[in-house]
C-alpha cells in the first residue's frame, strides 16, 4: 500500500498546479478484496470551475523507483458512489477476517468458472461481494451486522458465528441453490427484512440486486436467465 499511495501522488502532482483536483483509490485493491494481481482503480476528483475554460495534456512518466507499468483503461471522474462503496466494503471486511477470505475465493472461483464480469453478461466482482455479504447476514447466527441500520451505530459487534471459513464457503452455496428466492426476492444488504422484485418493480429481472447505495440500481441488470443457471450449476 506504500508503494502504491506514492504512486496515487505522484499522478495527483501532474495534475496540480494547473488543475484543482485530487485522485482517491477505490475497488478491490482498498476495500480488502484484492490480490497481487488486482487492478489499481483511481478516481479523479475535479472543481468544475478549475477546468471549465482549460484544456489539459497529461503525458504519464512514472519515477524509477516506484516501478510501476502503468496501463490505463479508463478514466474515472468524480466517482463518488464507488468511493462508498469501496468504504462499505472495507468496513464489513475489517469487522470479521473471514469475510475478506470468503470474498478473494469467491472472486477467483467466479473467474475461473468464466461467470465474472458485468460486461460480459455475467456479475461484477462488487455483486458479488454484496452476494456475499447478504449470505453472511443471514446465516442462523449472523456473521455480519447491517451496518446502515441506525441502531448499529450504538454497539460494537461480535459475531456469534463460529464457522470455519470452509462450512461457510459451503453454506454459501448452499443458500443460493436451496434457500434464495430467485424468483421473489431481492439481494440487499441494508436491513434484516426481505425485499421483494414487486416493491422494486424488477420482476423481469431474473435475479436483483440492489445497490447499497443508489437504490434504484440492480446490480445484476446485466444477467440473464441463462446466467443463473450457469451460477446454480
Amino acid at each position: 500500500m506504500k508503494r502504491l499511495e506514492s504512486f496515487r501522488s505522484y499522478l495527483e502532482s501532474l495534475c496540480q498546479p494547473s488543475v484543482s483536483c485530487g485522485i482517491d483509490i477505490f475497488g478491490s485493491i482498498k476495500n480488502g478484496f484484492g490480490t497481487k494481481n488486482s487492478d489499481v482503480d483511481l478516481c479523479l476528483h475535479l472543481n468544475p470551475a478549475s477546468v471549465s475554460t482549460q484544456r489539459v495534456n497529461i503525458q504519464f512518466h512514472c519515477p524509477d523507483d516506484l516501478k510501476v507499468t502503468c496501463h490505463f483503461h479508463y478514466l474515472t471522474v468524480s466517482n463518488e458512489v464507488a468511493m462508498f462503496n469501496t468504504k462499505l466494503l472495507e468496513v464489513y471486511g475489517k469487522l470479521d477476517s473471514r469475510v475478506p477470505q470468503l470474498g478473494v475465493a469467491l472472486k477467483v472461483w467466479a473467474k475461473c468458472c468464466n461467470i465474472s464480469g458485468a460486461s460480459e453478461g455475467w456479475l461484477s466482482s462488487y455483486a458479488y461481494i454484496i452476494m456475499l455479504i447478504h449470505f453472511l447476514q443471514s446465516t442462523e447466527k449472523p456473521v455480519l451486522p447491517f451496518l446502515q441500520q441506525v441502531s448499529f451505530l450504538t454497539i460494537v459487534w461480535l459475531s456469534p458465528n463460529s464457522q470455519t471459513v470452509a462450512e461457510l464457503w459451503l453454506d454459501f452455496f448452499m443458500y443460493y441453490a436451496w434457500v434464495f428466492d430467485f424468483e421473489n426476492e431481492v439481494v440487499q444488504i441494508r436491513h434484516p427484512k426481505k425485499l421483494t422484485k414487486k416493491r422494486k418493480g424488477w420482476e423481469a429481472s431474473p435475479l436483483a440486486m440492489e445497490d447499497p447505495f443508489v437504490l434504484s440500481h440492480n446490480l445484476a441488470a446485466t444477467v440473464d436467465a441463462e446466467g443463473i443457471l450457469s451460477f446454480s450449476r
